[in-house]
């Protein structure tokens, strides 16, 4: 339990500091509405949220795949 969070703020972590960077290059020439604060605290609030539910999908993914190709592995107990 402890391990998962500290995985989950480490993902926060990176998570918030690629959602800053990418949006302060895109804002910089995209739409003007970017350019309002309270755009900009959702896009900041919410973006990080969203990628570590990605990543935690991910993970939880790649897991079930080395447990299917360990149990195809296995032999059979018949």
């Amino acid at each position: 339990m402890i391990v998962t969070c500290l995985v989950a703020c480490g993902f926060l972590l990176i998570n918030g500091v690629m959602v800053m960077r990418f949006y302060r290059w895109y804002s910089s020439f995209g739409p003007d509405f970017l350019k309002e604060d309270a755009v900009a605290q959702g896009i900041l609030f919410i973006g990080p949220i969203l990628l570590m539910f990605f990543e935690w999908w991910l993970v939880d993914f790649i897991v079930d795949l080395i447990m299917l190709n360990r149990h195809r592995k296995a032999p059979n107990d018949k």
